[in-house]
């Protein structure tokens, strides 16, 4: 059941950075940087993953990813502020850099291609 739960969770981060990068395909930074409403919905996402990497490192100490999820568990506290944020470069760069290789690393994880023995 525990590895269940922890491929649901890994599931769900991938998911999430899936959908992110769809709706950046395509785009370079100034189009990003210009589409409020696309960066509202990734900082969603985003916030998401953080919350469901957090919740996997709390769920399994013995995690062989720990280091990848923790960044990932960071995300937690992205927020959107039009007002405040004047440079999205950072989650530009997370998003293109970043994402991409933790989700290599997620799929080719033990406990993401760990198969369940009914």
């Amino acid at each position: 059941m525990k590895h269940e739960i922890i491929q649901q969770h890994l599931n769900s981060i991938l998911d999430n950075m899936a959908s992110i990068n769809q709706r950046v395909n395509n785009m370079d930074y100034l189009s990003f940087e210009k589409e409020e409403f696309v960066r509202e919905e990734i900082y969603a996402e985003l916030q998401e993953i953080g919350k469901t990497a957090h919740e996997t490192l709390n769920f399994s100490e013995d995690i062989s990813m720990r280091e990848e999820l923790e960044m990932l568990s960071m995300l937690n506290n992205t927020t959107f502020n039009q007002e405040m944020e004047i440079n999205h470069q950072q989650v530009w760069q997370i998003i293109n850099q970043q994402l991409p290789v933790i989700a290599d690393v997620i799929e080719h994880s033990s406990e993401y291609n760990l198969t369940i023995d009914a």
